[in-house]
């Protein structure tokens, strides 16, 4: 019996992140053999944004940081176990390297797989624009590429552009 575990990205009214809440895990029900969906679901609601932003910076950590505990609980009680799916609907989310920390170390074999959407790699994006210092994002998204089994893109342009940013050509690339 296998499962796909959804990490969402918090669900905000002015982004699509809402409407992803509520339609990917219906389509993944639908469209997918997986015996069972599981959405993770936080009740912390996001507050407005952070001015210059399209979500709020620090809001984004303590939602995501209360996703963990929740798939802690969920590995703990043996829900979560070999074969099983972790999905991110947003690669950027650290609580990756804890999700693989755990797996690893009770020995469970589930592919963890996410979206990049943007990121420091993407002159586009906010992270890239507004760090001052980029050594610790530039590692973290070199970390975040080494935690997933595979990582999705939009574009070939965006998946270009995290190459080009990583220097990936040297490593192991994911599908």
């Amino acid at each position: 019996m296998s499962k796909l575990i959804i990490v969402p990205i918090e669900k905000i009214e002015t982004r699509y992140s809402v409407h992803w809440y509520k339609y990917v895990p219906e389509f993944m029900k639908k469209n997918t053999k997986f015996d069972e969906v599981i959405q993770i679901d936080s009740e912390l609601v996001a507050p407005s944004n952070t001015s210059g932003g399209f979500f709020n910076f620090n809001f984004t950590c303590e939602y995501k940081a209360s996703q963990v505990s929740i798939i802690s609980d969920l590995i703990k009680s043996g829900r979560i176990s070999d074969g099983d799916v972790i999905f991110y609907t947003d690669y950027w989310n650290p609580t990756v390297h804890m999700v693989r920390y755990m797996l690893d170390l009770n020995g469970i074999r589930c592919k963890i797989v996410g979206i990049a959407h943007a990121g420091d790699w993407d002159p586009a994006d906010i992270l890239n624009q507004k760090l001052v210092d980029k050594t610790w994002s530039r590692a973290t998204e070199m970390s975040l590429h080494a935690a997933y089994d595979e990582i999705y893109f939009a574009t070939e342009f965006s998946r270009h552009l995290y190459s080009k940013s990583l220097e990936l050509d040297s490593l192991q690339w994911l599908s």
